[in-house]
């Protein structure tokens, strides 16, 4: 096969992926319609030298997440925090870049939102669940 054809079928194969895995993060005025699911939702345990961990709401599995070029996360009410300022234990739900984890099985942040920075407001009960922001 040529060098021409391959090449071609590459295109066509990478264009065909990435048109069918539209990646739609969420905006901190939640004007954006049908935004892609989160990646890791649960509670915040910390932070440190740009990782975030979350403890995985259904498996309380800890997740790290790399906050590459992150510093602050939106509130699902509006406004925003720095991350170092969240209280630990708030609820929170994370979209990763391009939605999806790295081939590695890194996270790397893209859109960090948490529910209040007031332990007393409680989230819906399908919060952690719900499709979208």
């Amino acid at each position: 096969m040529s060098k021409f054809k391959v090449a071609s079928i590459c295109l066509i194969i990478t264009l065909s992926t990435n048109c069918s895995a539209k990646c739609v993060l969420p905006s901190p005025d939640g004007n954006i319609d049908n935004v892609t699911n989160r990646n890791i939702a649960g509670y915040f345990i910390g932070s440190s030298k740009k990782i975030l961990r979350v403890s995985e709401y259904k498996s309380e599995r800890i997740v790290e997440i790399d906050l590459k070029n992150i510093s602050n996360a939106y509130s699902a009410f509006g406004g925003d925090l720095r991350i170092a300022e969240l209280t630990v234990e708030v609820p929170i739900r994370v979209w990763l870049r391009n939605c999806r984890f790295e081939r590695d099985g890194r996270a790397v942040a893209a859109y960090v939102e948490f529910y209040s920075n007031d332990l007393n407001d409680k989230p819906p009960n399908d919060y952690f669940e719900a499709p979208g922001q």
